[in-house]
């Protein structure tokens, strides 16, 4: 006797898996938290006056911070695969979007990780007896600590006191190996030995914090202290007038929780299918809001106690957090603490970090499934290869290479992508059965007041606002006339022309179906297990039934 029955799990090959909730949420916030928060945003509020920047941050994070968080979260989980293939099958000519974010992304890992190779430089150098720059002496000497700080910075990190500029600075490209490969090792254990690292990453960076803030108001007079909070609860309304800001608020929302990344759905995709993705949502955007904030407190009371006003050239601003820490620490002059500060810089940073490369290499694998059997090497390949595109940045030039790309790269990019995600979801599969498959599908509860608002955000303002923002980052650059605008333009056309080139591929490969089907959800835009049960397809098995001989009646 036959009969067909399906085989749910087939040939396709498994995935990795948080082992708990408590993981996942971590996760999310190791990746949400990062150098952006402690670099970025205090940079961005020193430029516009204090909390200025505040009221359009916020403005940002209702109209885009918190529809696009629940927006990735939502298509990672249901699908359970990776952003390249998210956006090929809700509509296969949007396919470039997905590939357009990673790739951004692969710039950006490049001059993030120079981040933690000086964060590492920084804690090898805080092991001795007296601080590098403090002069190598003691520091309760120095008189001016942020002068000696920011010396200290530009000559022995950053090389500028070197003849050429192509001159490496061997201890800091060490940094960058050494970091490059603790993320390989970590990486190379998968997903699932995240939470390990994310227990202890995580811990001593919301512990350190605090004590941070302590200790620069213990080291500082209290008035001035006190002064300097004042300072940053300051609004300048004329600065609110200025359609840079609300560009540059958009741009950090995007940044500081890292939409648009590919990285929340990347994470996403190793969630149980119904996680409760809203509470996860509101709560990583309000953790990531509150560091932030915290973050820039810590750096303006420190400034107070080292006894300098914030800095106005734009480079000292994009240096404040390895100038004014170690400043800082000098004039605190305690053994344990530059240590442990800069291994809770190196944890916020290193969190950040790991989601990014397991971003590029889950595209890899979820692409071309047959190089999970060879994890380790693909792992080690990418980071490898990562590493040696970084080595620029370890000459004397490097760090207006630094901002040469992060300028480029943040100013339009995750804008343009987010703007397209807004759309494809809304408009091209459709509010409804996005809705459909959230509420009925992965079972997650959506409150009326929540619903209604995500409707309008959609719909409406979300697009239109990302829309205005990305006009003006433009518009912005009108009348620069630094000499390398030219290829600063093309590294910002970089995701147009990817999203571009992805809609020639899908025209081409889908030419005998019509156009109208490039606008259509394919038939792989489902939960993993039905993909898992169609692509193993129904098995026949024999099933041998024992017959018995027949007695003869009355025998």
């Amino acid at each position: 006797m036959a009969f067909t029955v399906p085989q749910i799990l087939g040939s396709y090959e498994q995935r990795g898996a948080y082992r708990n909730q408590k993981e996942a949420f971590l996760a999310f916030l190791g990746y949400s938290v990062g150098l952006g928060n402690f670099w970025r945003f205090p940079y961005l509020c020193a430029k516009y006056k204090g909390a200025t920047f505040l009221i359009p941050y916020f403005v940002a994070l209702v109209i885009i911070g918190l529809p696009l968080y629940f927006l990735e979260m939502a298509l990672g989980q249901y699908l359970s695969i990776g952003p390249t293939h998210v956006f090929c099958s809700i509509s296969p000519g949007f396919c470039g979007v997905g590939w357009a974010m990673v790739l951004v992304l692969m710039l950006e890992t490049i001059y993030y990780n120079i981040g933690i190779a000086w964060t590492l430089f920084y804690t090898v150098s805080s092991f001795q007896a007296r601080l590098p720059w403090c002069n190598n002496t003691d520091c309760s000497k120095v008189e001016n600590h942020y002068k000696a700080a920011a010396l200290y910075f530009n000559q022995s990190v950053l090389g500028e006191g070197r003849q050429h500029d192509s001159e490496i600075n061997v201890l800091l490209l060490l940094c960058l190996g050494v970091a490059w490969c603790l993320l390989a090792a970590v990486i190379a254990r998968g997903i699932g030995s995240l939470g390990k690292v994310l227990y202890i990453t995580i811990g001593v960076a919301y512990i350190t914090l605090p004590m941070l803030l302590v200790a620069s108001y213990a080291n500082s007079d209290g008035t001035k202290w006190v002064e300097s909070i004042i300072q940053y609860m300051s609004v300048d309304t004329d600065n609110l007038l200025k359609g840079s800001i609300w560009s540059e608020a958009a741009t950090q929302v995007m940044y500081s929780l890292g939409l648009a990344h590919a990285g929340i759905q990347t994470l996403a995709s190793y969630n149980t299918f119904r996680h409760n993705i809203l509470r996860d949502a509101v709560l990583l955007v309000l953790l990531d809001t509150a560091t932030s904030i915290l973050c820039t407190l810590v750096m303006f009371s420190s400034l107070a106690s080292i006894g300098e006003d914030l800095p106005t050239e734009e480079q000292e601003l994009t240096q404040l957090l390895f100038v004014v820490f170690p400043a800082l620490l000098s004039k605190i002059n305690t053994i344990p603490w530059p240590t442990i500060v800069f291994c809770m810089i190196f944890s916020f940073g290193f969190n950040s970090q790991f989601v990014m490369v397991e971003t590029i290499t889950t595209a890899l694998f979820d692409q071309f499934h047959v190089l999970r059997h060879w994890h380790v090497p693909v792992v080690v390949g990418t980071c490898s290869a990562l590493f040696l595109l970084g080595i620029p940045l370890c000459m004397r030039g490097g760090i207006k290479f630094f901002q040469f790309l992060d300028k480029n790269i943040t100013a339009h990019s995750f804008l343009f992508l987010g703007l397209l995600e807004v759309i494809v979801a809304s408009y091209v599969y459709g509010l409804n059965n996005l809705m459909d498959l959230i509420r009925n599908r992965m079972k997650v509860s959506v409150c009326a007041p929540f619903y209604w608002y995500f409707r309008l955000m959609y719909l409406v303002v979300t697009p239109l606002f990302m829309l205005v923002c990305l006009i003006y980052s433009w518009y912005d650059r009108v009348g620069n006339d630094d000499p390398w605008e030219v290829f600063g333009i093309m590294v910002a056309l970089y995701p147009f022309v990817i999203v571009a080139a992805g809609v020639v591929y899908a025209v081409v490969k889908n030419w005998n179906k019509g156009l109208a089907s490039l606008l259509v959800a394919t038939k792989d835009f489902c939960p993993e297990y039905e993909r898992r049960e169609r692509a193993a397809g129904p098995q026949t098995f024999e099933l041998q039934v024992p017959t018995t001989p027949q007695l003869p009646l009355g025998g």
